[in-house]
């Protein structure tokens, strides 16, 4: 017989015994290198209410990957799931010849620098890679396909696009690189890579740790700015003609103060995943790490944007009810918008790239209105500069240079002329003064917690921020409780119509 003959009769047995095999699937397609499989499509109800929750639900951190992949999430706590039971019966993994080593959430998003890697360096190492996705682009021109190379990275010997719910199995000694979804799709790619290796290897790349950790303090003492060094360090300013203008200030901070708010918003923050939403008044930022304002105010930063209030506006009491920290890419889509509509408040920005030089782009423009054409102003990103603005004016940040590695990220505080407004703010905002608030307008909200402060708490302050407080900590904790029940139902054994 013909060696093609023979060939597709070896791959006839091979198929059969696969799927004569207990719960074990055919792969809808495999790589002539017999490493390389890919199972499509099963999902369950359970399984696709898990897929909604990892995708809008849980917060992610930032790495610098080997594979480009920067977007993680430790997901360790999937070995006592029965959903990786199903998962390796599924693919075949032989459990009693392997270990779980490790599960990690991912997201694939447009212009990510993705790059071939091996997961196993080693020679002396083996394994398993299998890829649950749960999210992807929406059409078949968005890419986001996984190509296989062979063992010398010479050519590509197998590409494989994902479907919603598919597994993929390869070797961990086999080189591979994603293509990320193409530019103009809003959509990343979302999957969990779980690792079955020999027993005995060794992981050394590190365990992810999903730990947000506390804001920095920024300890230390602090110069307090006179008003002549304050006339210093507004290095420009422009006025539009509703009388709002924007302040740029230089040199406002300290040395390690910048490099602790850049540390602690690149390696030490976790980020709400919010997916690109062309239509009304949203900025657009897709990745947002929220802080409690009531932390800010015990850090030498606030003494310094106090300080700063105070000199453009002419007035005390300021405190925040929005702190967060914004990370922009160079391929996201921003938009122009205000912060708030007829408030009294303030915006400050604070730019905490510093290795950004004059045409890395990264900056913020402003506009007279939403709808205007003409930017009135606008300001280059520089290291520990600060913007200070009137809430109501029109902005948008502007991505980063292509070329530029590394995201943008910017520090971002609105504040409110009274603390009591301030913490009404912060509650109303997130909707979370008690349940069956997220069917509420905002003002509705605002207008019971303004009740409550002047009525049952006696305009005690500090007993309406503890209760915010508490609020959030109670929420944190059931919202793991909620995602521990949907993990363990997302391994109800698989139906025959779910495979």
């Amino acid at each position: 017989l013909a060696m093609s003959t023979w060939y597709l009769i070896l791959s006839f047995l091979y198929t059969l015994s696969l799927s004569s095999t207990t719960n074990q699937q055919t792969p809808t397609s495999t790589s002539p290198h017999q490493d390389i499989f890919h199972y499509r499509t099963f999902t369950s109800p359970e399984l696709e209410d898990f897929a909604d929750y990892v995708h809008q639900g849980l917060r992610w951190k930032y790495y610098q990957t080997d594979d480009g992949v920067n977007w993680q999430l430790n997901f360790n706590l999937l070995l006592a799931s029965p959903l990786v039971d199903q998962i390796t019966k599924l693919v075949g993994v032989d459990r009693s010849k392997v270990q779980f080593q490790n599960a990690t959430g991912r997201i694939l998003r447009r212009g990510d620098d993705v790059r071939v890697n091996r997961i196993c360096q080693d020679e002396s190492q083996s394994g398993s890679v299998v890829i649950l996705v749960l999210r992807t682009p929406d059409d078949r021109n968005d890419y986001g396909e996984i190509l296989f190379f062979d063992d010398v990275i010479s050519d590509v010997i197998k590409t494989v696009r994902p479907s919603e719910y598919s597994l993929i199995k390869f070797s961990c000694r086999r080189p591979y690189q994603w293509q990320y979804p193409a530019i103009q799709t809003q959509r990343g790619l979302v999957f969990i890579q779980l690792l079955f290796v020999e027993r005995g290897w060794t992981d050394t790349t590190g365990e992810l740790n999903n730990v947000q950790k506390p804001f920095p303090t920024n300890s230390g003492p602090y110069t307090k700015l006179s008003e002549s060094d304050l006339e210093v360090k507004v290095t420009s300013s422009f006025n539009l003609t509703l009388e709002k203008p924007v302040f740029i200030l230089d040199n406002m901070f300290e040395e390690d103060v910048l490099s602790e708010l850049t540390e602690h918003f690149l390696h030490s923050s976790l980020y709400i995943y919010q997916e690109e939403d062309d239509s009304g008044y949203t900025d657009n930022v897709v990745f947002i790490s929220p802080q409690m304002p009531h932390q800010l105010t015990k850090t030498r930063v606030w003494a310094v944007m106090e300080r700063v209030l105070v000199h453009v506006t002419g007035r005390e009491g300021w405190y925040p009810y929005d702190v967060s920290n914004n990370l922009n890419e160079p391929w996201d889509h921003t938009r122009i918008h205000p912060d708030c509509f007829g408030r009294d408040e303030y915006t400050l920005l604070v730019y905490l790239n510093q290795e950004y030089q004059p045409g890395d782009l990264g900056g913020t423009v402003w506009y007279e209105e939403e709808n205007g054409e003409d930017i009135i102003g606008s300001v280059m990103n520089k290291y520990g500069r600060m913007a200070v603005f009137q809430c109501s004016v029109p902005h948008s940040a502007r991505p980063p240079h292509a070329y530029r590695p590394g995201p943008r990220l910017t520090f971002a505080v609105k504040v409110a002329e009274e603390r009591d407004s301030a913490v009404v703010r912060s509650m109303s905002e997130t909707h979370v003064n008690k349940e069956g608030d997220e069917d509420k307008s905002e003002g509705e909200v605002e207008e019971e917690l303004w009740e409550r402060l002047r009525g049952e708490l006696g305009g005690d302050v500090d007993k309406l921020e503890s209760q915010f407080e508490e609020f959030v900590s109670e929420w944190n904790a059931e919202q793991e409780e909620l995602f521990q029940e949907i993990l363990q139902a997302a391994g109800t054994p698989l139906r025959e119509q779910d495979l």
